[in-house]
């Protein structure tokens, strides 16, 4: 969120909105999207506050100092004044003095249907009265002695059986509503079960919405589904290799399917607390393509699933960067013949996110950076004329490959030359290595924690024991819970390896290195980052 001043001969920005936020014990993270911006004076400062409504239900209140201090109100960092999260998008803010009274009130709607609104009146906080009634009857109690010496024992009790009998009236008024709105609620919802098991449904009586971006700071895709009416399944199936990452910090369980090579993934998360909001974290593999489809089941009646497909791209976890380093090694992609630059654009567009819909120079520059293993790819290309570059060989074989099967169809003949540079192999797998390294310690660790534990039972105290391991023992708890995801995470970073070294030697012409991978599988089980790159040093021959 930016803040501009604005007279009639220019404009400036004078500050703006962090999309990074600290919270306590959770670090740095970012922010969510902001779906709608609204300036009421709140606080009644005399200048215009900033409330900020999120995709993630978060509604922010920011000040943007005194309306006294005009000259260097816009110059100052704006300061937040309050927060809260309604776990649903919002979709709409207003304000204005809705209740009545001296204050400026927010109103808000979300994506469920909800209108809420918000007041900074201190009298919100008892809405029925009943803690002023209380008080009250507290008052009352004590002033009793007081009232009969002065009016009369009878004129006292008098009029406390009447206040009773006008609580009683109001609050038997009140049962008897929320009764009669009960019934008709259950007739309503009845007569309309009755209709549904007679007759198949056609169409769906919730809306449910989605969307699929990448988060480079843990480098992964995240797929947000939102839904009017509460969530109370979603299935997943996708005609490529997705890895699922931890879901903890949600209620819903996991449950795994065996796929086949048609479907290598099939789950389903099933939801244990009533929620219209879930996102799910995945990670795809570098060089294949596919699509993930998403069959959302909402809590109404008749049952109607929700379908939601997203495509996969062979380059998926790459991000845009203005630049990249130039002192790496890297491999070299070189494509010359009869094509335009908006046909190497269309054919990218194939590859990576992020491209504009049309290229918007004679000759484009292109920047990505991968999330996940930290590779870089970088591309010129102009009319009949493209050079890429990239310290992973599997990014310039994807390349080749899709540019290839997009010229074939449309019946243009490309040349293509590849330079593959030994020393790149070395470099990619020292981005690997601390990913890799860390799995593996961590099997070392779980071996460890039980013993840990029994000496901690036996001693009581482990004061005594290598700061290390007293490590180990302090993060159990942790250590076991990433163990038990530890299968799916080392199969992800070896795959990485093994398409590394196939493309490498089918780069240089050889078709199969089926009987190398074994040797190099059980490598990686023993893994030791030296024997490894010398591996990848070995002829074939």
């Amino acid at each position: 969120v930016g803040l501009c001043s604005l007279d009639a001969k220019s404009m400036r920005r004078t500050g703006g909105l962090s999309d990074r936020q600290n919270r306590p014990g959770a670090g740095s993270s970012r922010r969510a999207r902001v779906c709608c911006l609204h300036t009421a004076d709140i606080s009644k400062s005399g200048a215009l506050d900033l409330l900020v409504g999120r995709d993630d239900g978060t509604l922010e209140l920011w000040g943007l100092g005194d309306a006294a201090l005009a000259a260097q109100r816009l110059d100052q960092a704006p300061t937040p004044l309050w927060e809260t999260c309604l776990q649903e998008s919002i979709r709409s803010l207003g304000s204005g003095h809705v209740t009545g009274g001296d204050f400026v009130e927010v109103v808000l709607a979300t994506y469920g249907g909800k209108v809420l609104a918000f007041t900074p009146s201190s009298a919100a906080k008892d809405p029925t009265g009943t803690q002023m009634a209380q008080q009250e009857e507290k008052a009352e109690a004590g002033t009793s002695l007081m009232t009969r010496m002065v009016k009369g024992h009878k004129s006292s009790d008098l009029e406390q059986a009447e206040i009773k009998q006008e609580r009683a009236r109001r609050f038997q008024a009140l049962e008897q509503e929320v009764a009669r709105l009960k019934a008709e609620t259950d007739k309503a919802r009845k007569d309309y079960q009755n209709l549904s098991s007679e007759q198949i449904a056609m169409q769906t009586t919730t809306k449910v919405s989605h969307r699929f971006g990448l988060t480079s700071e843990e480098a992964c895709y995240i797929l947000t589904i939102e839904s009017q009416a509460a969530i109370e399944l979603i299935a997943l199936r996708a005609d490529v290799e997705v890895d699922l990452l931890d879901h903890s910090g949600t209620s819903a369980i996991l449950s795994r399917s065996r796929g086949d090579p048609q479907n290598p993934l099939l789950a389903y998360y099933r939801m244990q607390e009533e929620g219209s909001r879930f996102q799910i974290r995945l990670r795809t593999v570098e060089g294949l393509s596919g699509t993930l489809s998403a069959f959302v089941v909402p809590a109404t009646q008749p049952k109607t699933a929700h379908l939601i497909s997203v495509s996969i791209k062979p380059l998926a976890l790459h991000e845009k960067t203005p630049d990249v380093s130039p002192d790496i090694p890297m491999n070299e992609l070189r494509l010359s013949g009869p094509f335009t630059v908006t046909d190497m654009h269309s054919w990218l567009a194939q590859c990576v996110n992020e491209l504009p819909s049309r290229p918007t120079d004679d000759e484009m520059v292109i920047c990505y950076r991968s999330t996940f293993v930290g590779t870089q790819l970088y591309g010129r290309y102009s009319k009949g004329t493209a050079i890429f570059r990239s310290d992973s060989i599997t990014t310039i074989s994807v390349l080749k490959d899709i540019i290839s099967k997009e010229a074939t169809g449309k019946k243009i003949q490309v040349s293509m030359n590849v330079d593959v540079k030994e020393e790149t192999f070395a470099h990619f797998l020292e981005l690997v290595h601390p990913k890799l390294n860390y799995q593996h310690a961590l099997t070392q660790q779980v071996r460890m924690v039980e013993p840990l534990r029994e000496v901690q039972l036996q001693e009581g105290e482990t004061k005594f024991l290598h700061p290390e391991l007293q490590s180990v023992l302090d993060q159990a708890s942790d250590i076991q819970q990433q163990f038990e995801l530890q299968p799916q995470k080392l199969a992800f970073l070896h795959n990485m390896v093994i398409s590394a070294y196939r493309h490498k030697w089918r780069l240089r012409g050889y078709q199969s290195v089926d009987h190398r991978i074994k040797d190099l599988q059980k490598l990686l089980e023993s893994y030791n980052l030296e024997s490894v790159s010398a591996f990848f040093s070995e002829s074939i021959d």
